[in-house]
């Protein structure tokens, strides 16, 4: 096997894992999630009409944050804040809600 194959073969591993990690959580089961536990106090969809604003900012406005990362939201969602009821999701709950919020970048 030549280096430029051996090279080819460890940079195609790599981007396995990579790859792997990128695919967070399912959309449409964290948007539905949102809707039950999350939609007291936050707009969760683009286009959800209510007749009265939010205690909270609006999930596109959280989207819309270039410091919101994935990761920057799974310290969120597991750190307890003041103004915010105490939440405990699952890892895959937390996997799908990012997912979605992401998704409305």
């Amino acid at each position: 096997m030549s280096r430029i194959s051996i090279l080819l073969a460890v940079l195609a591993l790599a981007a396995v894992p990579a790859k792997a990690q990128s695919q967070l959580g399912d959309v449409s089961k964290g948007g539905v999630l949102a809707q039950k536990v999350c939609a007291a106090c936050h707009l969760v969809e683009k286009r959800q009409n209510n007749d009265k604003p939010a205690p909270a900012k609006t999930f596109q406005e959280i989207a819309n944050n270039p410091a919101r990362t994935e990761m920057s939201l799974r310290v969120f969602l597991s750190t307890d804040h003041r103004k915010m009821p105490p939440l405990i999701l699952t890892e895959k709950e937390t996997d799908n809600i990012i997912a979605y919020i992401l998704s409305l970048k």
